[in-house]
């Protein structure tokens, strides 16, 4: 660091420090908010190895006159004297904190010979702070009737020594706890916590510790087990449960809150586990080509084409039909609904009277107007009339005018790299307004192409679209999503 960066960074620190501190400097470092002593581009740790190296390099031991400084200010401002103590008096009780020390040091000791007081008491702390709620609740009450008993010994000890004086009541701000609900946390983020909670040695200022965690914990989430899963699923919920009651008691005390509006904390794949595991019979296809579409998406032949044209190939596949293999497939989708309707039935005699209400809500066809009901007739009527020709996806253009050149030359990526790079500007703007002519052509296009499908088409087209973008985003990690970006940018960046 230059001079006056390292002026600052001793500023900074200085300004930290609280007034009659009497830690050892060792102590006081370590207990310092590093996060606000960052400044300019230096990271936490960059201003913590700065100060260690500056340290090695200083008189840390004190000479005889900084010690009679000390002493002269000793004698002409003593400390308070402490009042004599009667030996009867009751001792105070232990805080929460104080209770959790005491039970877990002996383990430590035993855990870890010969360790420094000092680590015990950081590895403790670490673990009170990382306790769950419920288990910190516990110490709380333990704490709690300490005191009780404290304050009726203290009262029955004044009253048999009238003599001695009474302890004064500190006079201290209490600080009252008015927090805001805690939002609800979703099946991983509970999990995770939990791990982390395991994991004492973690700390919550290692950002770095903790994000190789969550990692590690995003593997073993996937590898969980469909009973485990449902089980931390339950936990949300109930999380949610509590959210739901925090806000209406906090909104009773606070008029003026407005909480955000959390409408789910389980994905659509939670919300589908969860009903696998209670019993809940899946949704059979609502269509004959509803079903086909299920089949052929199943099929291996399907995974010969392309991602985007699936959906062309299974509408294709379909008109080949003949009449009477698309009736099977109808009696087929007929029987799966009937099966349905005999399984949910069941389903639901199996659960308890108000969740069974609740799913009958929840599935509960919802009614429309009849001014609705009056236009969607109109509407299909007119659509029966005009029913386009099938049309084929177009093929989705280039990304970039970079791209579209590489294509059209067949270029390999660094050949065309080099390629463009030569090129003049006035070519390179020749290629952009082609692009764009391209890009206007594929949008009326594909307009054209959705229009050709069917509602029920429409629907399959989308489904299996966004399944699509699902499974991509499983396998495609990050860093390489953003190392293809990268080059794209790279390649854009070429053409300035």
């Amino acid at each position: 660091m230059p001079q006056n960066d390292l002026m600052e960074l001793i500023r900074r620190m200085e300004l930290l420090i609280p007034p009659n501190d009497s830690l050892s400097y060792r102590c006081r470092t370590e207990k310092l908010n590093w996060e606000d002593i960052t400044f300019s581009h230096y990271s936490v740790d960059q201003c913590k190895e700065t100060w260690s190296l500056l340290q090695k390099k200083i008189r840390r031991y004190r000479l005889l006159k900084e010690v009679l400084t000390d002493a002269k200010e000793f004698i002409l401002n003593p400390p308070p004297v402490k009042k004599y103590m009667h030996p009867g008096m009751p001792q105070k009780p232990p805080s929460s904190y104080q209770i959790f020390y005491k039970k877990k040091k002996p383990f430590l000791l035993e855990q870890y010979p010969g360790i420094d007081i000092g680590e015990i008491s950081r590895q403790i702390s670490q673990k009170f702070k990382q306790l769950a709620p419920e288990k910190k609740a516990k110490y709380e009450k333990l704490a709690a009737q300490a005191k009780a008993k404290y304050d009726e010994e203290l009262q029955q000890f004044y009253l048999s020594h009238p003599e001695v004086e009474k302890l004064p009541e500190k006079n201290k701000k209490v600080k009252i706890l008015d927090l805001k609900p805690r939002k609800p946390y979703t099946p991983f983020l509970l999990y995770f916590e939990n791990q982390m909670r395991k994991g004492s040695n973690i700390c919550n200022n290692d950002s770095q510790a903790k994000n190789s965690l969550k990692e590690q914990c995003r593997e073993q989430w996937k590898k969980l087990s469909l009973k485990k899963k449902v089980l931390w699923i339950t936990k949300a919920e109930q999380d949610m449960e509590r959210y739901t009651e925090e806000v209406k008691k906090y909104t009773e005390n606070h008029p003026d809150f407005n909480p955000i509006s959390i409408k789910h904390v389980l994905s659509k794949e939670e919300l589908a586990l969860k009903d696998k595991f209670s019993g809940k019979p899946d949704k059979p296809p609502n269509s004959a080509y509803s079903l086909f579409s299920r089949i052929m998406l199943q099929s291996d032949e399907i995974k010969k084409i392309n991602a985007k044209d699936r959906m062309n190939f299974i509408s294709t596949q379909w008109k080949n039909c003949s009449e009477e293999d698309k009736n099977n497939y109808k009696n087929k989708a007929n029987e799966l609904v009937e099966q349905y309707k005999k399984d949910y039935e069941k389903y639901l005699e199996s659960l308890p009277e108000d969740k069974k209400q609740l799913e009958l809500q929840k599935n509960a066809p919802k009614k429309k107007p009849k001014a609705e009901i009056s236009e969607d007739v109109s509407k299909k009527k007119k659509i029966k009339k005009s029913q386009p020709e099938k049309v084929a996806e177009p093929a989705t253009p280039p990304i970039s005018a970079f791209r579209y050149f590489a294509n059209i030359k067949k270029f390999d990526n660094k050949t065309a790299k080099k390629s463009w790079k030569k090129l003049p500007d006035e070519e390179k703007k020749e290629y952009e307004k082609k692009l764009v002519e391209i890009k206007r052509k594929y949008i009326l296009e594909f307009e054209k192409f959705l229009n050709s499908l069917s509602k029920e088409e429409l629907e399959q087209y989308s489904k299996t679209k966004q399944e699509l973008k699902f499974s991509s985003d499983d396998f495609v990690d990050d860093d390489s999503t953003t190392s293809s970006q990268s080059e794209d940018e790279s390649d854009d960046g070429d053409s300035d």
